[in-house]
Order: C-alpha cells, then structure tokens, then sequence
C-alpha cells in the first residue's frame, strides 16, 4: 500500500520525507485511540527536534531591530516624579489649611481689616461646603436607596446574562465534544469494518494466486504428460466456454440445492414477493361489502338514534355530558339511553366506511388505481375502525342488560349468551373487513426492491402473539363472569356494580390484536415483502387503539384503586381481584410488544431510505453460473 494515501502530518525537513511510514501513522481520532505510548512521545520529540533544526533561534533575536526609545512618552511631572523616587524623598503632603478657619481675634492681625475679610470669606465657604453636604445627604437618603437597589438589579440581570451566556457556550462546547467523539467512533469503527474487508480480500485475493499458480502448474504437468503442446489449444474446435457452458447444463441440477451458511443473514437478505397484483373484481368486492355493512349499519342507527325524540320527549331530566346514562333513575332507563347512545355512535363509522367503500369502488376504473384516492381509502378505513370499538360495546351491554339483568325467566338466559357471543363475533367481522381493505390498500404502495426480514422480527411476533392469547382467554373468562346477572352478586364492597361488563371491551381489542399478531408472524415466517407495508399499518392501529380505549387515565385509576380494594376485602363475584390484576399486567405487556415490534417493522421498511453516508448501498453481485470446473 502506498504511504502517501496515509494521514500523516507532513514535515518541512527533507529529512523527514519517510515519516509517512504506516508504522509511525499520527492519526485523528484522539476519543478512539488510547493515551501516547513512550515510542508515540520519543516520535513526537523527534518531530519537535526536526523543526527546531529548520528554525534555529538566537541568543538575541531582536537584533536586526532598532533600539526603542522609551523616553519619548515622559513628561516633566513624570520626569521630577521619578527624580524624587530615585532619591527616595516623600511626597509633599497635603494642604490643609483651606479647612482650617482660624480667627484674627487674639492675633497682632485683629486690627486689619482685610484679615476679618479673608476670615470671613473662609468661614462663608466652609458654611457652604457643609451645607452642599447636608443637600447630598439629604438627596441621599431619599433617593440613594432607589439607586442602589437598581444598580443592584442590573448587576444580577447582568449576572445572569453572563451566567447564562456561559452555560450556553459550556453546553455547546460540551454538545462539540460528544458530537466530535460520536463522529470519531463512528469513523473508527467503519475504518476497522474497511480494514477487515481490505485484510479479507488481500487473503482471498493471495489464495486466488496461489490457486492459479497451482493450476498452472497441474497443466503444464498434465500438458508434459499428455505431450501435448499448449499453443495448440486455441485450434481446438470446441472453445473453453463451450466446454463450460456444456458441463454447466449437464451439473444444472446443483443449482437446486440451497447452501445455508448462517441462518440469520438468510432470513434478512431474501424476501419473498408474493404475488398479489391489483385485481379489480377484488377490490371491487370488498369496497361492495364495505358499501353494505356500512348501509345497514347506518339504517341501524337511525332507528336507534330516533328514540331520543319519541320515547324521552315529555322527560324533564337532563343527561350527563361525559356518561348520558349517568344520574338514571332505573336500570331500565339506563338501557334505553345506552340504546340511543348506540344508535348515535354508528353514525359517523358507518359514514367513514361508506365514504371509503365509495372511494374504492370509484378507483377501479383506472389500473393501477390512483395513488392519492389509495390514500384516501387507507385513512378513512383506519378512522372507522377506531371508531367501531365504542358501538359495538354499547350494542353487546344493550343485549346483556336487556336480556339478562332484567329478565326473570332462567330458561331464556343461555340463548341470550349466544346473542352476546354472535355479537361479538359480528364485531370482529366488522373490523375484520375494514381491515382486509386496509391491507389491500397498503399492499399496493410495496414497490420497494430491499424490505428486510429479520429473525428478531418473528420471535418479538411470536411472544407478541403468545402474549394476547393470554390476554385473550383472561378478558373472555372476565367477561363471561361480569356479564352474569349482578343482583345475585354478594356485595363484598360498596358498588359492585363497577365491575360489570369489565372485559366486554377487552375480549373485543385483544382478539382483534391475536388476529393482527397472528397476520405479522406469518408475513414474517414467509418473509412476504408485499405485506410488510400492511403489518405496519396493522400494528401501529392496534397500539393506539389499546393505548387510548384499555390504558386510558380513568381506566388506569379505576384498575388500580378496585384491585386493590377488592384484594383488601377479599371480593370474589363476579371475580377475583387477582384475574383483572393479571388481565391489565398482559395488556400492558401486550402494548409494550406491540411497541416493540412497531419500531423493528418500521426499521426493516425503510432501512435502506437512510443516507447513504450512513448505510452503504447495496452492491449488484453478478450471477455466477455453477459448473463443474
């Protein structure tokens, strides 16, 4: 390697023109390299010495300049004054007579006249010193304080200025030295990364020539054995790659076997493109369906949404803004606004879903569809089914309290279950349907050549899946006790009647989140590039709808205070304090692996949209043909 490429500090001596040796490098990376060994300080010494023989000082240096005449700034008060230090004399004192009023009374002068006169000036000008005095005082007291205390505030703003001014510039000192120090380790570990690839392909590239060295000399060998003339092998009637190119077809067969040298650079550095094209009759099929649930939903809601103005007409109460079914008189009442309450929360999912289903529907006539009404379609989607949750809760309490709480035949309990679970279950269908559209929709953007799987990816979806199971079967278990009749619970601690319907909403979220789980593990184990697109969508959709309907400021207080009441008071109906315990500990794990696995997927998307600084670009490797040879 040639030394001049090296970094190295130049020298003025010419006989210094070696110091470019890679073994004595002076690098720039003080924040990667340890301290200056004692060959690094005798190299330094030598350097200093170098240029100290190029520049070679005098004893007196000064004396191609003239003298400095140093007399040229005295004055004659500066001249006498430093005659009388240099004899060592005392300063004249100081005349005090002006303050001194002395009388001519008792004095030989007590008959002049211009004595008493210049006396009488003097005691007038000290009268009017000592009354100048008294003003300034006076002006003093009354205003020195003011001044003071301004003056004192400026010199805190003052320092305050400088202080912060300081910090400032302490701050962006040390903000360069971190900066510097992040940048230099940056640079020292892809300066090792080249100097590995530099020493593994000299290797490689040594071993290539021992090789062909070996191969020559195996011809020559076979070519002396044979008797057979190498110059005679360009007249031969089938060419070298002929006879590579024939060999190749006879051993194509090797190139069915797959060579797996570790499996994780596998699993990230192929991806499968699994082929879902734009198909018009399926997008238009699902923007049909969207069109009709979200017609009959609407229709639903009309109904419902009508009895506020039929049924509550003659009613003098007044409904409460945060909970309309708060400060009811009966139970029964309370069911007939949760009702209404229904009816008006289908309105506007039912209205983002038709208005989406439309859209979809208006794009199949061009293929591929427009990018813009794509983006249309996947935003109105992921606002209905955040807002599909609440309505589907309220028609589940509606058919429980209706069916169940209020009613006294026992035979006819078990076929209302049914109801609530055929409820449930429609729930599901309802989102799963938007969510189908979604996926579809966002399978259309995957245009990207480098999407990344990686083995972290599977296993964070599998523990992300094994933990809203549990989850799961916890709110299902919740659900089927709370939803029981609540006038045979024993009443352990006041209000009971705050746990019931705990874990209606919970089942509904974390079987929509097992689903989506399940969904990004197997995109992830069949490493389907067009999907990982949809598996973002899937799980950031499913974080914020967990965050903001299960791990809410009133759902926390509310699962913090009861569970530990019900743990204090021993409560057992509908459940124990342990279950919704273990219920909220497995949702907060759950957001928590959500999170997880929402920043890996972001990553493994747009890894390759880094700078190119930073993440070098992909090399074109050329595709070698196996051959015997």
């Amino acid at each position: 390697m040639d030394s001049k490429g090296m970094l190295a500090l130049p020298s003025t001596a010419s006989s210094m023109a070696t110091s470019n040796d890679p073994q004595h490098l002076v690098d720039a990376l003080p924040y990667l390299d340890n301290e200056p060994s004692a060959e690094d300080r005798q190299m330094a010494l030598q350097l200093i010495e170098v240029e100290c023989r190029t520049f070679r000082p005098t004893k007196d240096y000064l004396a191609r300049l003239s003298k400095p005449n140093f007399d040229v700034f005295l004055t004659p008060c500066l001249i006498e004054e430093y005659k009388r230090i240099g004899n060592k004399q005392e300063m004249d004192k100081l005349d005090m007579s002006r303050y001194e009023m002395p009388s001519p009374a008792n004095t030989s002068r007590s008959t002049d006249k211009k004595a008493w006169i210049k006396a009488l000036d003097n005691g007038k000008a000290q009268l009017e010193h000592l009354h100048l005095r008294n003003m300034n005082v006076e002006i003093m007291d009354e205003y020195a304080s003011e001044s003071c205390l301004q003056f004192n505030k400026l010199l805190e703003q003052t320092h305050k200025k400088e202080e912060a001014e300081n910090f400032q510039i302490r701050t962006e000192v040390l903000e360069t030295h971190v900066r510097r120090k992040r940048s230099q380790l940056e640079g020292g570990d892809k300066l090792k990364q080249l100097g590995q690839g530099w020493v593994e392909h000299v290797t490689k590239n040594y071993k290539m020539e021992l090789a062909n060295l070996d191969l020559e000399r195996q011809i020559n060998n076979l070519a002396k054995k044979l008797k057979v003339d190498p110059e005679t092998y360009e007249n031969e009637t089938e060419t070298y790659n002929e006879i590579v190119e024939r060999i190749s077809d006879e051993f194509r067969f090797l190139e069915e076997r797959r060579a797996f040298s570790q499996k994780d650079d596998l699993h990230k550095r192929t991806s499968v493109r699994f082929p879902l094209r734009y198909r018009q009759y399926l997008f238009a099929t699902l923007a049909i369906l969207q069109i009709v649930v979200s017609i009959g939903m609407f229709i639903f809601a009309i109904t419902r949404y009508s009895r506020l103005f039929t049924q509550n007409a003659h009613s003098d109460m007044l409904f409460d803004f945060v909970k309309a079914e708060n400060f009811v008189d009966t139970n029964q009442e309370g069911a007939e606004i949760i009702a209404i309450k229904l009816g008006s929360g289908l309105f506007l999912p039912a209205i983002f879903q038709l208005i989406s289903g439309i859209v979809v529907l208006g794009s199949v006539y061009k293929k591929p569809p427009p990018t813009y009404l794509l983006v249309l379609c996947i935003l109105l989607t992921i606002f209905s089914i955040v807002l599909w949750i609440e309505p589907l809760v309220l028609a589940t309490l509606e058919l429980n309290l209706r069916h169940i709480q209020f009613l006294s035949d026992e035979t006819n309990i078990a076929y209302f279950r049914l109801m609530i679970v055929l409820t449930v279950l429609l729930a599901i269908d309802v989102l799963i349907v938007a969510s189908m559209l979604l996926i579809y929709a966002t399978a259309q953007f995957t245009h990207f050549r480098t999407i990344y799987n990686s083995i972290m990816d599977l296993h964070i979806n599998i523990v992300t899946l094994i933990i809203a199971t549990i989850a799961l079967v916890l709110s299902i278990y919740s659900l089927a006790n709370s939803m029981t009749d609540a006038n045979k619970w024993r009443n352990s601690s006041r209000n009971t009647l705050a746990l019931y319907g705990i874990g209606l909403r919970e089942s509904i979220l974390t079987s929509y989140i097992f689903l989506g789980s399940l969904f990004s593990m197997l995109v992830s184990a069949m490493r389907l590039q067009t999907f990982r697109f949809s598996t973002f969508f899937i799980q950031g959709l499913s974080l914020f709808m967990l965050i903001s309907n299960l791990l809410n400021s009133d759902r926390i207080t509310s699962v913090t205070h009861n569970v530990r009441v019900m743990l204090n008071v021993g409560t057992a109906e509908p459940f124990t304090g342990e279950i919704l315990l273990l219920l909220y500990v497995f949702v907060l794990l759950l957001a928590i692996a959500i999170l997880v696995q929402l920043f890996t997927t972001t990553f493994n998307i747009f890894k390759h949209f880094l700078d190119n600084y930073e993440t070098p670009r992909k090399l074109s490797y050329p595709e070698y043909q196996r051959s015997a040879l």
